[in-house]
């Protein structure tokens, strides 16, 4: 009995010790908490505050945003450029933002650029800024336990191993260039006045720092670790990714690729409604949907155009003008894209800027007079005598380009040179101009003029490889034997490939001097070389399929070679019955965002050979939407596979029919117009030789 009372007595004693404590415990854990809720929250309001603040990123910036969302899959983030801070980082209060330093926009060359941009994406591919946000709540809660933390930073750590790697992995060829990016921003970062906020690239410590450079320079991003595992844990990252395509079933669910071009359709769509919106002059809601469509379908210039004049009349003056230059970059009614950039600059106050803009409208072929004089968005600039220098210009050229027409009836070939020269005075930004105005000077035997021309069409950016060295021909008939060498030498530089260099006549003069062999040689290597790629991309035999993989994943390679590349992988997969491959080779080519009308259809026919019916039919719907031309080909994937009842594949084919006699096959962004006076034809102005590469 003694004994039963102690047990009974000391139960209550820790009963009542832990009644005593309980209280205290629940209220340090209580503090701690708001204690980690309140540094959370005085780190991240003034943080967020800047973020507000800070302008957004210029368009050479946003589109190499733009172009790595595309090949990594995501949806590409907000823009803005922060002073004080050191590093890019991903914004994640709100939308996701991707944040560059200001000091860091000329500082890095455009290959490391888009590796650093491929490691901040990749934060979002991973969802990594869902985590960063649960970290609050748990901090919160399991503050007093030093597991949590230790946690925190391992799954911080292999995060920015993962992005690290996935940046190589999209641009195997840079990765020096990531790496001596990461060193400089790293430098940065110990001096940089404002510390850095949300999901960083260069925020790990020092040693952890050196081991990601380690494994970034190293082939094997995980050293010690079998390739084995490697292998798995990247073929479990892609399987578990957002988007996958399906691998080996070809389910035809959407992969980066097969987004893009569902993503094509759709903004098509959508521009179907804002057009017709546009008519009904319901402007917000037209607004509203174009926005969604340059989203969706970034190289939709109509689009980008349609959407400035409503920011215009919305006072979005800024956002106005950067829908214009998109615009102009993509090609769709440049002279246009340019002349309502001004008009956008004007109203926004900027003078000097308008008639800068206005001026290069009428070199590229603007004409529109009657507009140029009322239009009371230029109202800022009209008393300026630059302006109306620009509008004289403007009447001058549309009186040219009739008289064009008509000398070319009348087939009075030494007046039509004459005029076309003074065209080309004009329309000095026009380089498909240009070009024929050279090959036509070289026809009746003025050199002179013609390396003017050329020269001017170098200037413009049009095919510079060709332009150098037609003028390098047109010197070299002149007598100018040192300006046609140099020429010559920075054709070669740029990429010129042309075969016939060795017995091009025009170059006889030039062939004495010294260096000239070399540059021959160089020439003729490029030349070579295009051949050897042409064949290649050109293949039908399976055993050049592993070079065809290697060159469409060659980030060092233009793009156009890589869209090629994997096309011709694509089609010799279809052949050997491997659907499944033939299918990614396609979402490959459709990731690089040119021509996905092409991708789309040979999308569908691995899905057709792969027994996906309902999928191949809606990829043929696609491809048509995204202006696929070639009847036979569809009659023979929807018959031949019994995708569609004989009525449905009756419409689609005739559907095909109509855009082949249409000619809506090409690129549905390109302007419309043409870049030359009104009833030229190209070819009656091509000289008696085309350097060819």
């Amino acid at each position: 009995a003694p004994a039963a009372t102690a047990a009974r007595s000391s139960s209550a004693g820790g009963n009542a010790l832990v009644d005593r404590a309980g209280p205290a415990l629940g209220l340090a854990w209580g503090l701690g908490a708001a204690l980690v809720l309140w540094r959370s929250a005085r780190r991240i309001l003034p943080f967020q505050r800047l973020v507000r603040r800070s302008p957004r990123a210029p368009r050479e910036l946003v589109q190499d945003v733009r172009t790595v969302a595309r090949q990594l899959g995501v949806r590409a983030p907000e823009v803005r450029v922060v002073a004080g801070v050191a590093s890019p980082s991903i914004w994640c209060l709100g939308r996701p933002r991707l944040l560059w330093p200001a000091q860091a926009q000329a500082a890095n060359a455009p290959r490391a650029r888009r590796a650093l941009i491929a490691h901040e994406l990749a934060h979002l591919a991973r969802r990594d800024h869902w985590v960063s946000w649960l970290e609050i709540p748990a901090a919160a809660l399991a503050w007093w336990n030093p597991l949590f933390w230790l946690i925190r930073g391992r799954i911080r750590h292999y995060a920015e191993l993962s992005c690290d790697a996935w940046a190589v992995w999209t641009y195997p060829a840079d990765r020096r260039l990531f790496a001596e990016a990461l060193i400089d921003l790293q430098a940065r970062t110990r001096t940089a006045p404002i510390a850095l906020q949300g999901l960083g690239a260069t925020d790990s410590e020092c040693k952890d720092f050196e081991r990601r450079l380690d494994m970034i320079m190293k082939k094997r991003m995980f050293p010690g670790v079998s390739k084995g595992v490697v292998a798995c844990a990247a073929a479990l990252a892609v399987l578990s990714s957002p988007g996958f395509s399906g691998g080996e079933e070809c389910s035809g669910k959407p992969g980066a690729g097969a987004a893009l071009v569902e993503a094509r359709v759709k903004g098509q769509e959508l521009a179907k409604k804002a057009g017709a919106l546009l008519d009904a002059q319901r402007s917000e809601e037209a607004r509203a949907l174009l926005e969604q469509v340059v989203t969706l379908d970034p190289r939709n210039g109509w689009a980008h155009g349609r959407l400035g004049y409503l920011r215009i009349q919305a006072g979005q003056l800024e956002e106005a003008r950067q829908s214009f230059e998109r615009q102009f970059e993509l090609g769709y009614d440049r002279p246009s894209a340019l002349y309502n950039a001004a008009c956008a600059v004007a109203r926004a106050g900027d003078a000097e800027g308008a008639l800068e803009r206005v001026r290069a409208a009428v070199n590229v072929g603007f004409t529109d007079v009657a507009l140029m004089e009322k239009d009371k968005d230029l109202d800022s600039i009209r008393g300026d005598e630059r302006f109306g220098k620009e509008v004289a210009r403007a009447r001058a050229a549309a009186e040219l380009r009739q008289e064009l027409t008509r000398l070319e009836h009348e087939k009075n070939d030494a007046l039509f040179v004459a005029t076309h020269a003074e065209l080309c005075a004009i329309w000095v930004g026009d380089g498909n101009l240009q070009s024929e105005h050279g090959h036509l000077a070289l026809k009746v035997g003025d050199p002179e003029g013609a390396a003017l021309a050329f020269g001017r069409q170098a200037a413009a950016g049009f095919d510079v490889p060709r332009a150098l060295y037609n003028r390098a021909c047109a010197r070299s008939l002149a007598g100018d034997l040192d300006g046609a060498l140099a020429d010559l030498s920075r054709a070669a530089d740029e990429g010129m490939g042309y075969d016939g260099i060795s017995k091009d006549t025009d170059l006889d003069r030039l062939r004495a001097r010294p260096g000239f062999a070399d540059v021959q040689a160089r020439i003729l290597a490029r030349a070579e070389g295009m051949k050897g790629m042409k064949a290649l991309l050109a293949s039908e035999d399976a055993a050049d399929a592993p070079a065809l993989a290697r060159l469409a994943d060659d980030a060092s390679q233009p793009e156009k070679f890589r869209f090629l590349a994997a096309q011709s992988l694509g089609k010799l997969q279809l052949r050997a019955g491997r659907f499944a491959e033939a299918h990614a080779s396609f979402e490959r080519a459709a990731a690089l965002g040119l021509e996905p009308r092409f991708s789309a259809f040979g999308m569908a026919q691995a899905l057709a050979g792969a027994g996906k019916k309902p999928e191949a039919l809606r990829h043929v719907a696609m491809a048509l939407d995204l202006g696929y031309d070639d009847p036979d080909a569809v009659d023979a994937l929807l018959t031949g596979n019994a995708l569609a009842t004989p009525a449905e594949a009756s419409v689609m084919v005739e559907r095909a029919s109509e855009l082949r006699a249409k000619g809506k096959g090409k690129d549905a962004y390109a302007s419309t117009g043409k870049a030359w006076a009104a009833g030229i034809k190209p070819a009656k102005l091509a000289g008696p030789k085309v350097a060819k590469e």
